[in-house]
């Protein structure tokens, strides 16, 4: 069995070197066919190949190779379900095979040229925990790969994962906002916010046309006590609609962020806070307007704090507020069930996590910090987010073809 061991020297100038090739060729291709000759070379392999993953098409595509057939590449694709490259990407980690034949996942692509080989070792391309890719490497003798090559090729993969992402982006653009050949193409449009959270998303606008927060009638034509009744109902469902959003996000994101919603309830469940409502309610004053009070009252405390992180916790408020108005038959946009770029003035932390992260692409909106609850559950959710002006927020129209990048916080609208 053949064995060869690279010297730490050495993988950190592959590392160096990966990094000069992707800094220095602008064409996505060409980049990932000489990572693909410098890997084979570097670390004395006989194939190295690349894949990306479509997930419109739900395949694996060989996007550049050394070593095996050349007239595979883009046109030799597999499902996840199939092959050890396909295990890869299923799993999200690194795979080593001695014996690539043996192993119950092997099948044989009669077109790329892998029956010669006899070890594999692949690795995820992975951009925030999402496979996008798989790189692999062959070798025509059986080799056992040391855990230091293991590590190389995922910090490998991790260096390429990026371009590979970028040139799915492009390519879903592209084939998304290409109509007719015979027409000039479209013009793009970029627009610049901050990212609160990463990963990079396509898809068409989806504009949320949201109610505000805006003050409800004072006066009731019922009693204080079915005013009062009514509060302690809409404070009921509320409270049952956050604990299933707890249970919703339960094995989603980690115990600590799916507590926020426990201050939610914390909220709603203080003395204070309900006797102060049931105070207004007692002047004869609506349940629906004693809530907006308080609600806008606490709301002003919070916008007089200095710290940023405690100020963004007013959305919280905000979306306890917005709840119990709900509630009350005062109705607010709900968040669309269909696939895209989610476009709206303000995501409360609610809404993030009644998202369907399948068919939200990305989010946009003009409200909230990096710091904000709702911005921490994207994160958790991987679902890239925008923070834009409300002056850009308005130049993105219902179905607008949108590439967001939360990295960057560039949006290209075309």
């Amino acid at each position: 069995m053949n064995q060869t061991h690279l010297s730490q020297d050495a993988a950190l100038q592959i590392l160096a070197d990966v990094s000069q090739i992707i800094t220095t060729s602008h064409n996505a291709d060409e980049t990932l066919q000489q990572t693909a000759k410098m890997i084979a070379e570097r670390m004395r392999v006989d194939a190295c190949a690349i894949y990306a993953y479509d997930a419109q098409e739900n395949q694996l595509r060989l996007k550049s190779t050394i070593g095996l057939v050349p007239e595979a590449v883009d046109a030799v694709s597999m499902r996840p379900d199939e092959g050890l490259t396909g295990l890869v990407l299923q799993e999200s980690c690194p795979l080593q095979v001695l014996e690539m034949h043996r192993h119950p996942r092997f099948k044989l692509f009669p077109n790329i040229g892998e029956g010669v080989y006899q070890s594999f070792l692949g690795v995820p391309l992975l951009i925030y925990r999402r496979a996008i890719g798989v790189l692999t490497v062959h070798t025509l003798k059986r080799r056992s790969f040391s855990e230091n090559e293991e590590r190389l090729m995922t910090t490998i993969a991790s260096q390429i994962a990026g371009l590979v992402s970028k040139a799915l982006l492009i390519k879903e653009l592209d084939s998304n906002t290409l109509v007719n050949l015979s027409y000039q193409a479209p013009q793009t449009h970029t627009l610049r916010g901050q990212g609160v959270a990463e990963g990079v998303g396509l898809g068409k606008a989806l504009v949320l046309e949201q109610g505000s927060m805006e003050e409800p009638v004072r006066t009731s034509p019922w009693s204080i006590h079915e005013e009062n009744k009514a509060f302690r109902t809409a404070l009921d469902q509320t409270i049952k609609d956050v604990l299933g959003l707890i249970d919703r996000l339960s094995g989603l994101v980690s115990p600590d962020e799916a507590a926020i919603f426990h201050a939610h309830i914390m909220f709603m469940e203080d003395s204070v806070f309900q006797e102060k409502i049931e105070g207004f309610i007692g002047q004869g004053n609506s349940a629906a307007w004693a809530i907006y009070q308080v609600i806008h009252e606490y709301l002003v405390a919070f916008n007089n704090i200095e710290d940023a992180y405690l100020r963004e916790k007013s959305q919280d408020l905000k979306d306890v507020g917005m709840r119990l108005l709900h509630h009350l038959g005062h109705g607010f946009g709900e968040i669309i069930d269909k696939e895209g770029i989610l476009v709206a003035k303000q995501v409360l932390p609610s809404d993030i996590a009644r998202i369907d992260s399948t068919k939200i692409k990305g989010i946009i909106t003009s409200s909230g910090g990096f710091v904000s609850h709702a911005a921490i559950l994207a994160r958790s959710l991987l679902i890239p987010a925008i923070c834009v002006s409300e002056a850009s927020l308005h130049e993105i129209h219902e179905g607008d073809m949108l590439a967001v990048n939360g990295g960057d916080g560039s949006i290209v609208i075309r």
